[in-house]
């Protein structure tokens, strides 16, 4: 799956882009060989209800997953609440509970992109059924690092503070697709912008200021993507269940193929 999508070359590749012996590289030297992503949700990607059932074409061949395996998935979490334990002020924390709505097939999509380079991530995509739900959002970013070889990934989501608590222990539930290497280092943080809104319990453990390795990266890239996805929600949200992801995977493909031809502008 994803053999379809654009990926960035900037990121690190094992046995394509990076040098031999890598992985045996000092431990203040790893941060030159880690993964750095962002994830986040965007509900003006809403799709409306209209009875129609028809199936993408290109079904988890680039952005969005896999479409069946991807709603037995989320069928087994429908009833699961969300634990706030976050005095952030930003609506992202309250939208992991959100009700859903009978008049929409979904209310929004999530999704993962590589936070140093702002590209779209390989079956990273899908929708939100109920709102901005730990077990849509975990298998957006399991999906997209299943196959991943490196050892170190820094991870960027505006509630991380209280969605990686509990994740080690969601994973053990999951099923062999959505496990991931075992000798990954994953280091979470809030993006810089909406830090801001959180409480002082957040500022220090979740700065990407104060974390070694991480340079000057804000982990906001996938706003920048939600931007350009906008201009077509109008649109994609009156389409068919499959019109619409073929849209928004040929959209998302756009993004990274003209992202790719201005890297070294």
């Amino acid at each position: 799956v994803g053999e379809c999508a654009v990926e960035c070359p900037a990121c690190p590749h094992p046995g394509r882009n990076l040098p031999e012996g890598w992985e045996n590289a000092d431990k203040k030297d790893r941060y030159k060989y880690a993964l750095f992503l962002a994830m986040d949700a965007n509900f003006r990607l809403k799709s409306k209800e209209r009875g129609i059932r028809d199936s993408p074409l290109g079904d988890g061949w680039s952005y969005f997953v896999q479409s069946r395996p991807f709603k037995e998935h989320v069928s087994n979490y429908v009833h699961q609440p969300e634990m706030n334990m976050c005095e952030s002020k930003h609506r992202a924390v309250d939208h992991a509970n959100i009700r859903g709505n009978d008049k929409l097939a979904a209310n929004g999509v999530g999704g993962v992109n590589c936070s140093r380079h702002a590209l779209n991530r390989k079956i990273g995509f899908g929708d939100l059924q109920r709102g901005e739900k730990y077990c849509n959002m975990d298998y957006f970013v399991l999906s997209t690092l299943h196959d991943v070889k490196v050892t170190t990934l820094y991870l960027s989501y505006d509630i991380a503070c209280q969605w990686f608590v509990n994740l080690s222990s969601r994973i053990e539930e999951y099923p062999l697709r959505l496990q991931v290497n075992p000798n990954l280092v994953v280091i979470v943080a809030v993006p810089k912008l909406h830090l801001v809104g959180h409480g002082p319990k957040c500022q220090m453990k979740y700065s990407l200021n104060y974390i070694p390795g991480s340079a000057r990266t804000c982990g906001e890239s996938i706003e920048q993507i939600w931007s350009g996805q906008n201009a077509v929600s109008m649109s994609t949200r009156e389409m068919s269940p499959g019109c619409r992801q073929d849209t928004l995977d040929d959209h998302l493909g756009a993004w990274n193929f003209r992202k790719v031809v201005g890297l070294g502008q």
